[in-house]
């Protein structure tokens, strides 16, 4: 969460886990409370920032406004456990 709030101020993290396991699935939500926050994640991590022990770079997609208001991005790759 540490490397994510210098974009901006954080809303909300939530990582995507095995109901079973408990292990992660290698996708996370995270919102911002600006807009312009979430452009700038977007642009910083998308393809460019692989997380300890990944072996591919973050996959940051746009996700929709959020019903708090809040601004979204979805994020896949291995190493979720390091958010």
């Amino acid at each position: 969460r540490p490397m994510f709030s210098e974009f901006g101020p954080i809303y909300d993290l939530a990582i995507i886990r095995d109901k079973q396991t408990g292990h992660h699935r290698g996708c996370a939500f995270l919102t911002y409370t600006t807009k312009a926050a979430a452009d700038k994640a977007l642009e910083a991590l998308h393809n460019k920032y692989k997380l300890p022990n990944a072996q591919n770079p973050l996959q940051v997609r746009r996700r929709r406004r959020t019903s708090e208001g809040g601004e979204g991005i979805t994020l896949r790759g291995q190493g979720a456990d390091e958010l």
